[in-house]
């Protein structure tokens, strides 16, 4: 869609939905405001939940998503204790991906979001986008990597199994066991090398 690319500009917020459906998504729709977004990915006769959201320069709980204007994908959608959370995919210098919850990060920053359907049979597996733990992990470790392998679980089971609060607790070990098993390894409990390489392959 190089038309909608203009040098020294970015993209044409027109080469957005274009591009959604030159790749094969269906019911693309632009909103300007959230409310219509929520009530379409709120649809439960939709298969998929993606789209594109459009900020405009800022920072919100810490979170500067662009200096002057960006977009980045999201690639799925939930709503948690009355809060909504997208599933990000930022191709940009700063890399925001993983979940990120609209109301903290989000709110009074978007231009507009555009969203999508995608049938089941057009699904391709996708591996975690988040940042994977570093170094081997068991239980009673606390911490910023141990965050980063609740991230991942809650990712790989496809809910929230863990409270991603950082403490390598009976609940977590629980789950790399049960990870391990799925993955064919020895259920020791312990994320180390073997299992991080393992994470890294899945995809879903």
């Amino acid at each position: 869609m190089k038309q909608y690319a203009v040098k020294g500009k970015g993209t044409l917020w027109a080469g957005i939905p274009m591009s959604l459906r030159h790749y094969g998504f269906l019911d693309v729709q632009d909103h300007a405001q959230m409310s219509g977004a929520w009530k379409y990915l709120e649809s439960k006769h939709r298969n998929r939940k993606m789209g594109v959201i459009l900020f405009r320069s800022g920072s919100r709980g810490g979170v500067t998503w662009t200096s002057g204007g960006h977009f980045v994908a999201f690639i799925d959608y939930k709503v948690k204790n009355g809060k909504h959370y997208f599933l990000i995919r930022d191709s940009g210098a700063r890399q925001h991906n993983g979940w990120y919850c609209y109301e903290t990060t989000m709110r009074g920053l978007i231009v507009k979001i555009y969203t999508a359907d995608i049938a089941k049979s057009h699904h391709e597996p996708r591996t975690y986008g988040g940042k994977f733990p570093v170094g081997t992990l068991e239980k009673g470790a606390k911490g910023e990597q141990v965050k980063r392998l609740q991230k991942y679980l809650n990712w790989y089971f496809g809910k929230d199994v863990l409270n991603g609060k950082g403490h390598f607790g009976s609940t977590t070990e629980k789950y790399v066991k049960k990870f391990q098993s799925e993955q064919h390894l020895k259920p020791t409990g312990r994320f180390g090398k073997k299992s991080l390489e393992k994470a890294r392959g899945v995809k879903k």
